[in-house]
């Protein structure tokens, strides 16, 4: 009896793989997904890469099933089920998947490639684990009950169906660390659900990450409502059917169309640059009170000096202004004492001191409010 290449099972006539793992073109998918529920009830468990139609597992109480590394067309149906582990690491669906009524311990999909949506509703389990996959459709997690979730290095595409729920002392610990999304809304609404469930587990470090992220979002949405304002108002409609006498005004449209939605994009990232430069590069939207101090620093201590320095735009009464005078003018200048015993020559460098000024003031001002935010709050 001749064995499939990949497992111990019977091969199939005139092929060198068994029923599972050959190609899914030249099998039938009635009698593979009969053979797969024989196989799961006689006590089989791996069918790591295999090549299915689909997957439909419902009413099994069995320790682990096994389909790592495999390519699934189809749809991925588990329902009612009583399995320690499921395991689909690295796999490839090109179907949905849905996992509904299950008692698990631990689910893994790292690596995996869904290119329909991953449902998970009504699962109880340890751990349902997902790092570096691809999501293409949606992210349903509707009545879960499992105390950690990790989507960390993930990418998700669409707008999630987030809906976990907390039962008694079982604290739920969702990850998307470095999880990047297709779409904004994504990553304000996950990061929204996932800082309020940190800021009750009272994990106030956690929460502010994710905060940062969901803000993050919230600019990326921002500036593509600007640019949509824009277009909607300032874009004239083109027909596709036009009488040749207006051939030419449509082109000129179209022109002018281009012009609008190549300005409403400069708009979008204007508005973009402006609030990163503002709240985010200054204190990470509130959460880093450590950034504030190393930026009133480097631009106080080193940055100015050395213009007032190499620029020689400082006056001193003896004639002689090195690197440390020039420094000590731009930290009276920044904490706005003005000793006045060293004075700036009449020019860029009045501008730049002005500047210099303005900009110790909102950092001091943005440090205490960050600081006094983070520690009032715990």
């Amino acid at each position: 009896m001749r064995k499939c290449c990949l497992c111990q099972r019977k091969a199939l006539p005139y092929s060198k793989y068994c029923i599972f793992h050959e190609d899914v073109d030249k099998k039938d998918p009635d009698v593979v997904s009969r053979e797969l529920i024989k196989a799961i009830e006689n006590g089989e468990s791996n069918f790591s890469k295999g090549r299915f139609s689909q997957i439909c597992v419902e009413n099994k109480e069995i320790k682990r099933l096994d389909f790592s590394k495999s390519e699934i067309k189809g749809l991925v149906v588990f329902k009612n089920n009583k399995i320690e582990t499921i395991d689909f690491r690295e796999a490839r669906i090109k179907g949905d998947v849905v996992l509904e009524n299950n008692a698990c311990y631990q689910i893994y999909f790292q690596k995996s490639d869904v290119e329909g949506s991953l449902i998970f509703r009504s699962i109880e389990a340890i751990s349902i684990k997902s790092e570096y996959s691809t999501i293409k459709g949606e992210l349903v997690l509707k009545d879960v009950k499992v105390p950690y979730i990790q989507f960390d290095y993930s990418k998700i595409e669409k707008v999630p169906i987030f809906e976990i729920n907390a039962e008694g002392e079982k604290i739920l610990e969702p990850s998307f660390e470095n999880t990047k999304f297709g779409d904004p809304r994504s990553q304000e609404r996950v990061c929204r659900k996932v800082r309020v469930i940190y800021e009750k587990a009272k994990d106030a470090v956690t929460a502010d990450n994710y905060f940062y992220c969901e803000m993050v979002g919230k600019r990326k949405i921002k500036r593509e409502n600007i640019e949509k304002n824009i277009i909607n108002k300032l874009a004239k409609p083109v027909h596709r059917r036009v009488l040749a006498k207006e051939e030419k005004e449509k082109i000129v449209k179209r022109i002018y169309n281009t012009i609008v939605r190549f300005l409403a994009k400069i708009c979008g990232r204007l508005y973009d640059l402006y609030e990163y430069l503002l709240v985010d590069f200054t204190c990470k939207y509130g959460t880093d009170w450590k950034r504030p101090i190393y930026l009133w620093g480097i631009a106080i201590l080193v940055v100015f000096p050395l213009l007032y320095f190499l620029g020689n735009g400082i006056i001193s009464p003896n004639d002689h202004v090195g690197f440390w005078e020039s420094m000590y003018f731009s930290i009276v200048t920044a904490t706005t004492l003005g000793y006045g015993d060293l004075q700036l020559k009449p020019g860029i460098f009045c501008f730049l001191a002005a500047v210099e000024a303005i900009f110790g003031m909102f950092m001091w001002a943005i440090f205490l409010t960050v600081l006094a935010h983070k520690y009032m709050r715990r």
